[in-house]
């Protein structure tokens, strides 16, 4: 963990990443709390079941000493003394889990400790972040360029990172095997459901007036939207999952997700759900590519590219069909003015340098 934290933060990441590693890092901090509390309520639970153990072992050890005499049957003696037998058994595998209770406690107390260094770093992080968002915080893109690995190096170093990342995303599916299988369980009872709520509602359907709800037109790609649902439920079943896992659900969910909503409105709009479902999947692609600053910014310099061409172009459609004459219409005009001059803040701001002030202002603006 150590080592995947300084990568992130030698890669200058944006104050948004910065807010994300911290969420991860309060979750790992609330985990071994939750731990310690733990530890503690049983190591309570093993000191009074050892005060009771070494109770009964004093008052097994007074009848086995009064047992000790020529006219105690043999039978009731061996007895005694098999209970005695068991009691020090016991006393003895008390001792034993109570010094492994300590032990643990002690591990986790030092996670606990180095989980605590690691989130001040990251708090200084964001801090001097914050605090120089408008100084240049790295080199123009071109100077940036010039200094970066061959492109083999380049490509060698995201192999690197992806390979790492993949192992990370083993390493948790291996822990968490259960969770995929319940995710699997929801998936299959998502889509039986919406299909058969179909099969329910096609007569009514066919007997409604033109026009047929919102609500139920989504019943007509029940696969569609059991797998939104599915994707949804993720956010409750996979806790400190690796990004690369939130990256593969987040592309999953645009297929489905333009099926869906291009049942929900009308054609002229369709370029601009295009454009954000292409400005969502550019945003994964670079938290992938995060540990890799010059690629991030190339990307994030495409995304505002294309952000600026499409708001032109859709100001320009605006004004061909005489938007100006409505309030409405002269709102639009103005905010898609406003996000005009933004994109080209974000870009030049990239282009210079200024990485955390452009990406504020590129997330902000999109």
């Amino acid at each position: 963990f150590r080592r995947v934290l300084f990568r992130s933060l030698s890669a200058s990441p944006s104050l948004d990443r910065l807010e994300r590693l911290e969420a991860g890092w309060r979750a790992f901090e609330h985990d071994f709390d939750q731990g310690q509390r733990d530890i503690t309520r049983r190591a309570d639970q093993l000191e009074k079941y050892t005060g009771t153990v070494h109770q009964m072992s004093e008052t097994w050890a007074e009848t086995l000493k009064d047992a000790q005499n020529p006219n105690t049957p043999a039978p009731v003696l061996e007895s005694i003394q098999r209970v005695v037998g068991a009691i020090d058994q016991t006393h003895v595998e008390l001792e034993k889990k109570r010094r492994e209770n300590l032990l643990l406690q002690g591990g986790v107390t030092r996670e606990d400790a180095r989980v605590d260094r690691e989130i001040d770093t990251v708090n200084r992080a964001y801090k001097e972040a914050r605090d120089h968002i408008f100084s240049r915080g790295s080199l123009p893109i071109w100077k940036a360029a010039g200094q970066a690995p061959s492109a083999p190096a380049l490509a060698e170093e995201g192999r690197h990172s992806l390979g790492a990342q993949l192992a990370g995303l083993r390493a948790y599916a291996e822990r968490q095997a259960h969770k995929f299988f319940i995710h699997a369980v929801i998936l299959l009872f998502l889509v039986f459901s919406l299909y058969w709520m179909r099969a329910r509602f096609k007569p009514i359907a066919a007997s409604a007036p033109p026009g047929l709800p919102s609500d139920l037109k989504v019943l007509e790609v029940p696969f569609a939207v059991a797998v939104i649902l599915w994707l949804l439920a993720s956010l409750g079943i996979y806790h400190q999952a690796p990004r690369l896992l939130w990256a593969i659900w987040g592309a999953a969910a645009l297929i489905p997700t333009i099926v869906i909503v291009r049942r929900l409105i009308s054609v002229p709009v369709y370029p601009i759900l295009n454009a954000l479902v292409f400005f969502y999947g550019l945003d994964q692609l670079r938290e992938v590519v995060a540990v890799l600053p010059l690629v991030s910014r190339l990307l994030f310099l495409a995304e505002m590219a294309v952000g600026f061409l499409l708001m032109a172009w859709f100001l320009v459609r605006l004004r061909h069909e005489g938007a100006s004459r409505d309030k409405l219409s002269r709102i639009l005009v103005l905010s898609g003015e406003a996000a005009l001059a933004l994109f080209v803040v974000a870009f030049l701001s990239d282009l210079f340098g200024y990485v955390n002030l452009s990406t504020l202002i590129g997330n902000a603006v999109l």
